[in-house]
């Protein structure tokens, strides 16, 4: 939202890009180590590559839904339709297993 609203000149498109790209980079790496822990030895790689495709499917659909968004709102809309995606995947991860200090067993045990 910050790079929308406050994104008028260049060392601030710049210095908000490079903000928003090091949160995205954490976000990416952290769901990438964290998701093979949800599930059971025999289906973790089924389990991660399904997480894995809709990532992929949805890195395909998102450039067509964003320029809908940018002709229909500008600007806003593309990073409005971010903050959404985000949003939902806090809303999301507060309903995931608790994983820290806890064994594979442990975690797969209350499922």
């Amino acid at each position: 939202a910050a790079f929308a609203a406050f994104g008028d000149s260049t060392a601030l498109i710049l210095a908000l890009g490079a903000l928003f790209q090091f949160f995205t980079m954490i976000t990416n790496t952290t769901l990438a180590v964290w998701s093979p822990e949800l599930y059971p030895t025999s289906i973790r790689a089924t389990g991660t590559s399904i997480v894995n495709g809709i990532g992929n499917i949805a890195g395909a659909v998102m450039p067509f839904l964003a320029v809908a968004l940018f002709a229909a709102f500008g600007l806003a809309g593309v990073f409005g339709m971010a903050a959404v995606m985000y949003a939902l995947l806090v809303l999301a991860s507060r309903f995931a297993p608790e994983t820290r200090a806890r064994t594979l067993e442990q975690i797969n045990e209350d499922a």
